[in-house]
């Protein structure tokens, strides 16, 4: 059982993305849609048989998971700097996903406390879903880890400072007007923020959920822009507007 996103205002961006290492960008509006027609929760408690509620049992796989996350989005990263084929557009997305036999349920928005105490079972306070979206934001723990993946990422490849400076030469256009390009604080934050959204699916609909995923990301990577190219060269690569 889980409760909905307190806010009208809800920090949308499921998928982790390589892409701020390339200087292509893939569309957002169908994964986003896609994300709209889950829902955010935060918050859960498993409910047992006999009527009682255990905090600890939900938030178990969640927690483990949360904290692979940034060390493989740190690997994603490492990954996309080893590579310069297809005209730069090697990007990796990912999606921390925990699947679960147990029915997922989000609390009913404006409830008070007598429509708790009147209830006579849980499809009166609560709708059944077959996949939400959790969103918390890291402890001090979780985010002192995600950092030190950051670090990790900086330390090994000091070369993705001078990266992101030339992809910054090639974002031009008048999205990129008012918009700063990506940064180390960019992809440290990304890093961070992989470990704040967990995709929370039934067992029945795994294939159903995923495979709408998938549509929404093929739509998106149609509506790609391509503002340059990474080629070789003698020191590494460079990368050049396109014409």
């Amino acid at each position: 059982m889980f409760s909905p996103f307190p806010s009208e205002i809800v920090p949308i961006g499921i998928l982790n993305s390589t892409e701020d290492l390339v200087p292509v960008r893939i569309g957002t509006n169908a994964t986003y849609k896609f994300e709209e027609s889950l829902g955010y929760c935060i918050s859960g408690v498993e409910l047992t048989a006999d009527g009682n509620g255990n905090t600890n049992g939900a938030k178990h796989g969640v927690f483990q998971l949360r904290f692979a996350m940034p060390e493989f989005v740190k690997n994603d990263y490492k990954s996309a700097l080893e590579h310069t084929y297809s005209d730069g557009r090697y990007i990796d997305l990912s999606c921390g996903i925990l699947v679960t036999t147990a029915d997922i349920r989000v609390i009913k928005p404006k409830l008070n406390l007598d429509s708790f105490t009147s209830a006579n079972d849980l499809d009166d306070i609560s709708d059944l879903k077959e996949a939400i979206i959790l969103n918390e934001r890291a402890g001090p723990q979780l985010q002192d880890f995600a950092d030190s993946k950051a670090k990790e990422l900086f330390d090994e490849h000091p070369e993705l400072e001078q990266r992101l400076l030339e992809i910054d030469n090639v974002l031009v256009g008048k999205e990129w007007e008012n918009r700063s390009a990506p940064d180390l604080d960019t992809i440290k934050r990304s890093i961070g923020y992989s470990a704040e959204r967990i995709l929370i699916v039934n067992h029945k609909y795994l294939e159903k959920t995923i495979k709408n995923l998938e549509k929404a990301i093929v739509k998106d990577i149609k509506k790609e822009k391509v503002y340059g190219k990474v080629i070789d060269n003698i020191i590494g690569f460079e990368i050049i507007k396109s014409e």
